[in-house]
């Protein structure tokens, strides 16, 4: 239901974009407006039509810092249907159909919806405390402060080596908190081999909830003899890192 009012208010984007091509004023302020509306049309068929363009900021974000110049086709849009049907100007069905259409749309974008029907939810606010963390971490990306800290500590401690974490952590934790350079992250799962000297960086997820995130998942039992030889240099309760001291 949330994609088919999402699809609902794109194409009455569209009708008002069209409509607004046959019927547009001349005058200064509406050709000033008309080239901001051409503008985003063009660059949102870019985004649809040339590969990989839509990657560069995400498509989703792309589509609502557009929303700013294209909102107001949606009302044209409306107003288009309605005055093809009914054969004359009704302001009040228009803004009907706007509130018929509109109010669906905000409560699904919100998580409204998803957090009164109990249904998964990608909102943080409405429905965090109904998440697992396996979830947070691999669907979202959410990382607890104590492993923040973790991730400070190994920016501020740890120098040219090799860190092993899980996915979620090497490639959203440690490289943007920690500042590791990519070429040093290593994504732990049960074929690691760490060397001597080399870091094992362990989250909330795998230390609480026992679980290892990479191409697959791991119960943390069953690698444990990668680190089981290794020093623990640091924990906090949630987050803990080892240093492999011997060559494997």
């Amino acid at each position: 239901f949330s994609r088919v009012f999402a699809y609902i208010i794109e194409v009455l984007i569209v009708i008002g974009f069209i409509d607004l091509l046959f019927k547009r004023k001349k005058n200064q302020v509406e050709r000033e407006w008309f080239m901001f509306i051409m503008t985003a049309m063009v660059l949102l068929s870019a985004l649809i039509a040339v590969p990989g363009l839509a990657n560069t900021m995400n498509m989703t974000r792309f589509f609502h810092v557009l929303l700013f110049f294209l909102a107001p086709l949606c009302a044209l849009g409306a107003d288009a249907i309605v005055r093809r049907i009914l054969k004359r100007e009704r302001e009040i069905i228009v803004s009907l159909l706007m509130v018929a259409v509109l109010v669906p749309y905000f409560l699904f974008q919100t998580g409204f919806v998803y957090e009164f029907t109990g249904t998964d939810s990608y909102s943080l606010p409405l429905s965090k405390h109904r998440m697992k963390n396996v979830f947070l971490h691999w669907a979202i990306g959410y990382f607890y402060e104590t492993e923040v800290f973790g991730a400070f500590w190994v920016s501020k401690n740890i120098r040219d080596s090799k860190i092993y974490a899980d996915i979620t952590s090497a490639y959203v934790l440690l490289n943007g908190y920690g500042m590791v350079y990519s070429n040093y992250l290593m994504v732990l799962s049960n074929v690691s081999r760490p060397a001597k000297k080399d870091i094992i960086y362990l989250n909330r997820v795998n230390v609480v909830d026992v679980i290892i995130l990479g191409s697959r998942s791991w119960n943390t039992a069953s690698i444990s003899h990668i680190w089981d030889y290794a020093n623990r240099i640091y924990s906090n309760g949630e987050c803990e890192i080892f240093k492999e001291n011997f060559n494997k």
